[in-house]
C-alpha cells in the first residue's frame, strides 16, 4: 500500500495492538479530550440542556485503552508505524513513533466557507463543546445588547 501523509489536526485513529504481555490492548491517538455528538451541540447552544451532555469522553474509567494527545503526522503502512506529533503547543517540534497491527483512520474536516468572504472571522463553527457555548454566550449577548433602552437602531442590529 502507497505511504500515505496527513496533516494536523484533521486525522484521529484508533490503533489496535496485540502483543503477549497485554493480548488486547488499544492505544488511541486524537486531538481533542472527547467526541461530541453533532446534533446535539445545536441544541446546546440554544440552551435547552447542559453542553457537558452532548459530549463523550474519551478517557473513561471503563475504557481499556490508553489515550495519547497527538496528530497524525505520517503513516507507514510498510513498516506498520504513524509518526505523531504531541498536540500541546509546548511540544509542538516533537516527534514519535507508533507501531500497530490494525488501524482505523477517521479523519476529521475542516469546515467550508463557500469562498465566502470573512466567513472565516465572523461565524462560529460549532464542532464542539466549545464552540457551542462560545455561540450561545454571544447570542445571549446579542439579546442583552438588542434589549437594552435607548440603543441606535444600528447598535440594536449588530
Amino acid at each position: 500500500m502507497p505511504e500515505s501523509t496527513l496533516q494536523p489536526p484533521c486525522p484521529r485513529f484508533i490503533s489496535c495492538t496485540y502483543d503477549t504481555i497485554t493480548p488486547r490492548r488499544r492505544d488511541v491517538n486524537s486531538g481533542p479530550e472527547a467526541d461530541g455528538m453533532t446534533p446535539l451541540l445545536a441544541i446546546a447552544a440554544c440552551g435547552l440542556f447542559d453542553p457537558r451532555l452532548s459530549h463523550e469522553p474519551i478517557r473513561r474509567r471503563d475504557f481499556h485503552a490508553r489515550y495519547i494527545k497527538a496528530y497524525v503526522i505520517d503513516v507507514d503502512f510498510h513498516t506498520q508505524t504513524v509518526v505523531c506529533q504531541p498536540a500541546f503547543e509546548q511540544l509542538k517540534d516533537e516527534r514519535f513513533n507508533l507501531f500497530y497491527d490494525k488501524m482505523v483512520i477517521t479523519p476529521g474536516c475542516r469546515s467550508n466557507t463557500f469562498g465566502i468572504p470573512s466567513v472565516e472571522e465572523n461565524a462560529i463553527f460549532v464542532k464542539n463543546v466549545a464552540n457551542a457555548n462560545t455561540m450561545r454566550s454571544r447570542l445571549n449577548d446579542l439579546l442583552e445588547m438588542a434589549s437594552l433602552p435607548r440603543v441606535s437602531e444600528v447598535a440594536s442590529h449588530l
